[in-house]
């Protein structure tokens, strides 16, 4: 067990994953401030449904992109590993800002190379379907399912569901699963605007035997 200070935000933070931040509360430049000094890292839990979660996502500082005068900065941060809270310390003793205590959670990596696949084509399918003109990069230091999770229309419970399945495998699997049933709908909606365009149109229809 150990210990992290929080900067909870509304929002799912995968391993591997970079997040621009813009830090104006007094609570979180001090925060930053001594990640900066101290070379530490932070935990990033999820703010949900007017609760901090449970688990959440280390996060380091790997740049400084910009300083104001009034102490406020950009900064770029990098998800690590995802931890869940043992012990909530709403207040840190002397500081502005929460922290918890917290176990790292460890995670099974391997998967088959047919479900990779498989995730690749329906994200393929999804984009064509969608209009978007995207090609999927596999970067190596992140775990697909983390990779591809901000594209595939969740909602933000349906990606903490995703962050907290402790196998890489079985959050494929849950990529499939969702893919497989929104593609039939996304294919409906451009069956729809196709036949939208279509109307007032002059068109050549099939011949109708009786």
């Amino acid at each position: 067990m150990r210990f992290l200070p929080l900067f909870p935000l509304p929002l799912v933070v995968y391993p591997g994953e970079t997040l621009n931040l813009h830090i104006f509360e007094p609570r979180y430049k001090e925060l930053i401030g001594e990640c900066l000094a101290e070379k530490s890292t932070f935990g990033i839990p999820t703010f949900m449904n007017e609760y901090i979660s449970l688990y959440g996502t280390e996060a380091s500082i790997i740049e400084i992109v910009k300083k104001y005068k009034n102490g406020e900065m950009d900064v770029t941060v990098k998800g690590g590993k995802i931890f869940k809270t043992i012990n909530f310390h709403k207040k840190v003793a002397g500081k502005l800002y929460s922290g918890a205590d917290v176990e790292i959670i460890s995670d099974k990596e391997t998967t088959k190379p047919d479900l990779k696949k498989e995730v690749l084509e329906k994200m393929e399918e999804l984009f064509r379907f969608a209009g978007i003109e995207k090609k999927l990069k596999i970067n190596t230091e992140q775990q697909l399912s983390f990779l591809v999770a901000h594209t595939l229309g969740l909602t933000l419970e349906q990606e903490y569901e995703l962050l907290i399945i402790k196998s890489e495998e079985k959050r494929l699997k849950f990529i499939v699963e969702h893919l497989t049933k929104i593609l039939p709908i996304v294919s409906e909606f451009e069956k729809l605007k196709e036949k939208i365009k279509m109307n007032g149109h002059f068109r050549n229809y099939p011949k109708i035997k009786y």
